[in-house]
């Protein structure tokens, strides 16, 4: 059931209602077409290429900084 759903969301047509409806991309090219223009051609929801071409992800950290993270949002957290 829950393979048959996630093609359903995946058909193009379908992704794109849901994309006019929530106004949030989504990364399904074949949709795109079936977006509203308004949403499409909101720089907002899907920016021009070149401010795509300036974003970045941020790498994985490892389990050192994730521990070191960990134990200083627990002394904010705490106030200790």
């Amino acid at each position: 059931a829950a393979l048959r759903f996630i093609d359903y969301i995946l058909e193009p047509e379908v992704s794109a209602a849901i994309t006019n409806y929530v106004y949030f991309a989504n990364p399904n090219t074949a949709a795109t077409e079936h977006v509203d223009a308004e949403v499409r051609d909101d720089p907002g929801i899907y920016p021009p290429e070149e401010t795509r071409a300036n974003l970045f992800s941020l790498k994985p950290h490892g389990a050192r900084f994730d521990r070191s993270l960990t134990r200083a949002w627990t002394e904010i957290k705490t106030g200790r």
